[in-house]
């Protein structure tokens, strides 16, 4: 009656469990063998009519119940082991029904010459070979069974059973029922305490280890020590032989920490989806394997795995639905086995792990950011407080978040965490990047300031990338000297100049004179030498202009007004229709009916483009062509000179626009020039916020001008 409650607790506890379903097939057999026995017993003792009947009858109840106990206590046990064939339950089912029909045929065969003793013993074959297999699997698989009371009960009901088997009188069936009834009062017990008593006893151990957890993760603990406390929680929790961590490292798995392995398994890599941790970690899904060796048939998770590994449970580390490790617990060849309350504490347990592992990953990278940012802040204050030249930056709202020594002494009303926007004079920060601060956009700012009698270049740029931008940051660089020394220096070179023209103008107006004066003079010698000063002078006249004016428009401003491209084309090819006409040079002009004007300096604009037609005709052999082109195009108006000359060579062609450098070109030996015209081209392009660049491939050149066009609102204003 005891076991039979037992039972109601334990099926009412977990109705689905294998262990718990076999358990009830093996009580419901041991009571219909109890009930067998104890009818028997009472026909012998009370004379009643028709005994042989209920002997017969009583017999027949006993020998069903034995049956079925015998195939119950190995099925249980084959359970409790975890050593079962395939197909078991269809197994146990398909012997039941043999040895029943077998029951009814002996009893229809013998029932009028044996009596209710032989008739019993009449099954001692079937016990022999399921008390001899339930007997040999508690003895080779003990270390699976986790309670001694359990491995002694199997064994006691199976000796009580043999007793009756043996021998089959009244005195020997009492005795047998006792010892068996017993021995599955003692399984009762022994399940009870571990389905329902341990379970609760061990929540306490259980909520302790989820708090060694939780202060792991509170802790901020090295992930190397969180590694080495999962492990030992996992070993302790489920009594395993050894536990394996591993942990995802790009496309592969590693072992990060083991307990009851060897060492050297550390570290060890597997490839993704390799092993039954590699399976677990791709599918995020927990398996139980009850034999290692037998049930696992792809690579195996590390060497001598197959040969020692019994039972195994494992289960993936997730954490923020991704998959970041699995935790893996064995038991030994013969050792004890898992179930799927081990699974689900493992996954319990591999929750919190999961968050352990993130968040000391985390913690660790904080560090090492930290580290990182420490030691770049202090590399920055080192190149701060060297450079003598004032930094600032500030974030959105103006308020200072970085200054060096010399900031703060050109600035010392500064103070960190204040606006400086009332503290710092115009020029350190741009009036118009302050008007826009609420949208700010990420130009970089150059502009000039005098502070103290000294001239500041202050440049600023902004913090950030794209659209977030997170403040600026102001270099102020002391170009007091450099200023002065660049204004000694164009006073020079003007004087310089100056001073070389007129005596040189007065040259070339003696000059002329002097061929005038010797027009009728046949002396061909005289005339040549009187040619080369001539030509010597000219060239030293244009020298000069040319480095004039590039000075003049390097540091002068230019007059600027509305141009119009097909003027600017015309006057600067009538100067050369003569020269290109001598050389039987074709010089044509195109320019679009609908060109856009541009926004400049007339002169200037002219000037620059008459370099670019001069060269254009004089690196042209006689007999070629020059083309002149303007057009408007996506907001801006294009200027080609396109000639058919001898070409500059590519390895040139980025020198090209450099002051007094002239391109090596075969064939243009004989061509004199100072080597100034195309960098004027490029200064006075570049004043008018436009670009200049070439094409050449060896045959001809063309050089391409593009300058911002003139907005209607421009021409309305205008």
């Amino acid at each position: 009656v005891m076991t039979l409650g037992f039972l109601i607790i334990i099926i009412w506890h977990d109705r689905r469990k294998e262990q718990n379903q076999f358990f009830a097939l093996f009580l419901f057999a041991v009571a219909i063998w109890s009930a067998g026995t104890l009818l028997l017993l009472a026909s012998s003792v009370i004379g009643i009519n028709e005994q042989r009947q209920v002997q017969l009858l009583a017999s027949g109840i006993m020998r069903a119940g034995f049956s079925g106990a015998v195939v119950g206590i190995y099925a249980l046990t084959a359970i409790l082991v975890s050593v079962r064939p395939r197909f078991f339950k269809t197994f146990v089912g398909l012997t039941l029904l043999l040895l029943f029909f077998y029951q009814v045929l002996v009893e229809q065969r013998f029932s009028q010459s044996l009596d209710a003793g032989q008739l019993y013993r009449s099954g001692i074959g079937s016990y022999l070979v399921f008390g001899a297999t339930t007997l040999y699997l508690l003895w080779r698989y003990r270390a699976r069974v986790s309670s001694y009371a359990l491995q002694w009960g199997i064994f006691a009901f199976v000796v009580g059973q043999g007793i009756s088997a043996l021998e089959g009188s009244l005195q020997t069936l009492s005795v047998s029922i006792m010892i068996s009834s017993a021995a599955v009062l003692v399984l009762g017990l022994s399940l009870l305490r571990r389905e329902i008593i341990l379970p609760l006893r061990d929540r306490n151990s259980q909520v302790e280890a989820m708090h060694s957890m939780s202060l792991a993760v509170t802790s901020q603990l090295a992930v190397q020590t969180v590694f080495q406390q999962i492990v030992q929680q996992a070993e302790q929790w489920l009594r395993a032989d050894a536990v394996a961590l591993f942990v995802r490292e790009q496309d592969f798995i590693q072992v990060a920490e083991v307990a009851g392995l060897p060492r050297q398994f550390v570290d060890r890599k597997l490839l993704m989806g390799v092993g039954v941790s590699g399976r677990v970690i791709t599918t995020k899904q927990s398996i139980l394997l009850e034999n290692y060796a037998t049930d696992w048939t792809d690579d195996p998770d590390m060497p001598l795995a197959t040969e020692t590994f019994g039972a195994v449970v494992c289960v993936p580390l997730v954490a923020a639905d991704e998959s970041i490790g699995a935790l893996m617990v064995i038991a030994g060849k013969h050792n004890r086995a898992f179930n799927g309350e081990d699974v689900n504490l493992l996954e319990m347990l591999g929750a919190q792990a999961a968050v352990a592992i993130t968040h000391s990953q985390s913690f660790d990278k904080q560090q090492l950011l930290a580290q990182e940012i420490e030691q770049a802040r202090n590399q920055l204050q080192t190149v701060l407080s060297s450079t003598k030249n004032p930094v600032i930056a500030v974030n959105q709202r103006f308020e200072l978040i970085v200054s060096n020594d010399a900031a703060e002494q050109l600035f010392p009303e500064i103070k960190y965490a204040s606006p400086i926007t009332d503290v710092v004079p115009s020029g350190v920060l741009p009036g118009d990047l302050i008007d826009d601060y609420r949208a700010p956009i990420s130009h970089t700012y150059m502009e000039e300031v005098v502070l103290a009698d000294r001239i500041y270049q202050s440049h600023v740029a902004a913090i950030g990338h794209g659209d977030q931008i997170d403040g600026w940051v102001t270099v102020m660089t002391d170009v007091t000297g450099l200023k002065e020394l660049d204004r000694i220096k164009s006073e020079m070179v003007r004087m310089t100049s100056h001073d070389l023209k007129n005596p040189l103008q007065a040259a070339l107006a003696n000059t002329e004179l002097l061929i005038d004066m010797l027009e009728g003079y046949h002396d061909n010698d005289v005339h040549d030498s009187i040619a080369v000063i001539d030509k010597q002078l000219t060239r030293m006249y244009r020298i000069i202009s040319g480095v004039l004016d590039m000075e003049r428009f390097r540091t002068g401003k230019q007059a600027m007004n509305i141009c119009a491209p097909d003027v600017i084309i015309s006057n600067t090819v009538g100067d050369f229709r003569t020269i290109a006409a001598d050389r039987r040079i074709a010089v044509t002009i195109d320019v679009a009916p609908d060109i856009l004007p541009v926004m400049g300096d007339a002169g200037q604009l002219e000037r620059a483009l008459s370099n670019l037609v001069e060269n254009a005709i004089k690196f042209t052999p006689d007999g070629g062509e020059v083309d002149v082109k303007a057009y408007s195009e996506d907001g801006n108006t294009f200027f080609e000179i396109k000639d058919t000359g001898i070409g500059i060579p590519v390895s040139e062609q980025s020198k090209v626009f450099d002051s007094f450098y002239r391109a090596k070109q075969r064939g243009a030996e004989h061509i004199s020039g100072t080597g100034l015209g195309l960098h004027l081209v490029k200064t006075v392009i570049e004043n008018h916020e436009g670009q200049v660049w070439l094409d050449s491939n060896g045959h001809g050149t063309t050089f391409y001008i593009s300058i911002p066009s003139a907005t209607d609102s421009i021409l309305d204003i205008r």
